[in-house]
């Protein structure tokens, strides 16, 4: 057994993996995450060249929530860190269309 799958498997009570994924962003609310409570951790990396707002709460709209300008601005979630949010809902919006957003999410599994 590996030192990390030790670790990982004392800290948070069995086995993760890892989710990764790209999102399509446009300038109409969508779900980035849906609430999951097996989540431990998210980043979130603005590969667009357009500017993509971040928000828990709904409706959400351009510019009010977290920013992320384009082409490399990322925004992260630890549980260690910042707690529930991380299991939490998060919607985005961009400021025009084509956005896009690359998601990894570390997830306790079964």
């Amino acid at each position: 057994m590996s030192a990390a799958l030790e670790f990982t498997r004392a800290r948070f009570g069995g086995n993760t993996a890892i989710r990764e994924r790209s999102v399509a962003v446009d300038a109409a609310q969508v779900v980035v995450l849906p609430n999951d409570p097996d989540r431990l951790a998210w980043n979130i990396t603005n590969t667009a060249n357009t500017n993509i707002t971040l928000s828990f709460l709904s409706p959400i709209s351009e510019g009010d929530g977290m920013l992320l300008l384009g082409n490399g601005a990322t925004a992260d979630s630890d549980v260690d860190v910042e707690g529930m949010t991380t299991t939490a809902e998060l919607l985005a919006i961009s400021d025009v269309a084509g956005g896009r957003l690359r998601v990894v999410e570390t997830v306790r599994v079964p």
